[in-house]
């Protein structure tokens, strides 16, 4: 346990994690028209952890207390992530493509200093544009 307390529950914790993240993704095109096309990927992702900062509420023997904890054990962790996609690639002329991604991120390995589970999902939504 991070915490100076022995047998202290702890009860709420808020973080900050500062790390970059490494993409491999292989990507399959299908249903391409003149306009458009679909694409799936997947892959995964690892991680590059350079700073954490948690804050905590403790509580030790029926008190309350905050704690909170910087670390800044720089640890890398490949492979943490295994990555879905689907996609649609739209062309907005001669100017760029507008591409919509649902995505997912499910853990394989825990991360950081309190071996948590990070998941993540959304939608990305951008233009891209080729240059070569």
């Amino acid at each position: 346990t991070p915490l100076p307390y022995p047998n202290a529950t702890i009860g709420d914790v808020t973080g900050e994690c500062r790390m970059l993240e490494w993409p491999l993704n292989i990507t399959y095109r299908f249903g391409k028209k003149s306009t458009s096309q679909w694409f799936v990927l997947a892959g995964t992702s690892s991680y590059f952890m350079n700073s954490e900062y948690y804050a905590y509420d403790v509580t030790y023997y029926g008190n309350n207390y905050p704690y909170s904890s910087r670390y800044k054990n720089k640890s890398t962790i490949m492979f943490a992530m295994i990555n879905f996609g689907i996609g649609y690639t739209r062309k907005l002329g001669k100017f760029a493509d507008l591409r919509i991604e649902p995505y997912a991120k499910l853990p394989v390995k825990k991360i950081g200093s309190g071996s948590l589970p990070i998941q993540s999902g959304g939608i990305l939504i951008g233009l891209t544009k080729t240059i070569f």
